[in-house]
């Protein structure tokens, strides 16, 4: 209770924390006689002495762990004996601490292995991922040289087709009275991504100029034709460009040609020619479809092989099919599969249809429309008798257009 000095015999470094505490025995330093002096300066010393050790008490309570006020009832403060190893845990009651039941050393010696071991396995499973992003990378490789193959093949087969049936969203003239194959009339009729996705992506991509709507009418409105596709993203649909009819009067040199306005007539003397665009065509259909089933074949492959050594892709082929046969308003494929398709001529009443390619039996399909586009029925035609060569249609009105047909089914 005198106090005094800490001196160090070295300087501490810095940063180092340095603790001094009081440690007062817990008495009285006076006792003060009835009827004896009472100085100040006794008074004094006692009073500070026991506000001393109240806060040498207050200090070393700070440094305990102590209950909230509000700790539930019944909640014991005795410890229990020491054990060794073991952790103090509450019990299932919360109501006194006790000692584990395990010895939480061994346990984390246990817990330090298996974590060991887990790294090790942990390494060990990279070392095989990094293996296995290996061989898929060289299959990858492989797949990817296999479908530049393809698509190698597809643009000698586009080239072959666009010979006879053109590009997709080229503006073409006819004077058939007909739609060719995969056209459709610049009409300014209005299609959708599900109806021709391809020339849909072309569009979208910029591959293909296109106006809005909005512009795409005003031209219309103006002018009387668009030579543009219109295109709206929002509704995922598109309008073919609008172009007036082109009359060229025969017997003429140079030729007369304008539209019919100014033509002076439509007589037999003029020769239409309709322009049409081109929304599809057999060959991108066809290459398509091979090339997602050649990488279907691929992908099965991959998932039953583990490794690339003795890769085998012959069984590949047999799962592709192919166009081995095509002629006028028909295809065949190397599955047997067969195409056909044409037009009933217009007038009312039974109508027989001659396929130009017979089916194995009578149970290929038949679908019969308004246009080669949407295979919009027209009300009424229905398909009456299938036969192997040919089939039999009723139309049911008088119609200068007739009615278009499409046919699925095994060949012979």
């Amino acid at each position: 209770d005198i106090g005094g000095k800490v001196i160090f015999s070295q300087p501490p470094v810095n940063g180092t924390r340095i603790t001094i505490i009081r440690n007062l025995d817990i008495k009285r330093t006076s006792d003060f006689q009835e009827g004896g002096a009472f100085r100040a300066k006794v008074i004094n010393h006692e009073l500070d002495y026991q506000v001393a050790t109240l806060q040498q008490l207050d200090e070393k309570i700070g440094r305990t762990m102590v209950y909230p006020p509000y700790v539930q009832e019944g909640v014991s403060t005795t410890l229990p004996l020491p054990s060794a190893g073991k952790a103090l845990v509450w019990n299932q009651q919360a109501t006194a601490l006790t000692n584990s039941s395990i010895n939480i050393d061994n346990t984390i010696a246990e817990v330090s292995s298996l974590q060991q071991k887990t790294e090790k396995s942990a390494e060990q499973a990279e070392k095989s991922a990094e293996q296995v992003a290996e061989n898929m990378q060289q299959l990858l490789q492989l797949s990817n040289e296999t479908t530049q193959n393809l698509e190698k093949v597809q643009e000698a087969v586009d080239k072959v087709i666009g010979v006879s049936y053109g590009n997709i969203g080229d503006i073409q003239y006819t004077s058939r009275t007909d739609i060719p194959n995969g056209g459709a009339w610049c009409d300014g009729a209005e299609c959708t991504k599900d109806m021709f996705p391809d020339i849909y992506q072309m569009l979208e991509d910029g591959k293909i100029t296109s106006t809005d709507y909005a512009t795409f009418d005003q031209n219309v409105s103006t002018n009387g034709s668009c030579g543009f596709f219109a295109f709206d993203a929002e509704s995922t649909s598109f309008k073919v460009p609008l172009l007036q009819d082109i009359y060229i009067k025969a017997g003429q040199s140079p030729a007369i040609f304008g539209t019919e306005q100014n033509s002076g007539t439509s007589g037999t003397n003029y020769v239409v020619y309709r322009a049409y665009v081109i929304l599809y065509t057999s060959a991108v259909e066809t290459s398509v479809a091979q090339t997602q089933e050649f990488m279907q074949a691929l992908t099965e492959i991959r998932n039953e092989v583990s490794q690339k050594a003795n890769l085998d892709l012959s069984n590949i082929s047999g799962s592709v099919d192919y166009i081995v046969e095509q002629g006028s308003n028909y295809m065949k494929y190397k599955s047997g599969k067969l195409l056909c398709w044409g037009k009933c001529a217009a007038g009312e009443g039974a109508k027989t249809i001659n396929l130009p390619k017979p089916y194995a039996n009578t149970s290929y399909a038949v679908a019969l429309g308004k246009n080669m586009t949407t295979f919009e029925a027209n009300y009424g035609d229905t398909v009456n008798t299938l036969y192997t060569t040919y089939f039999t249609v009723f139309q049911a009105h008088v119609r200068n257009t007739g009615t278009y047909w499409f046919s699925i089914g095994q060949g012979a």
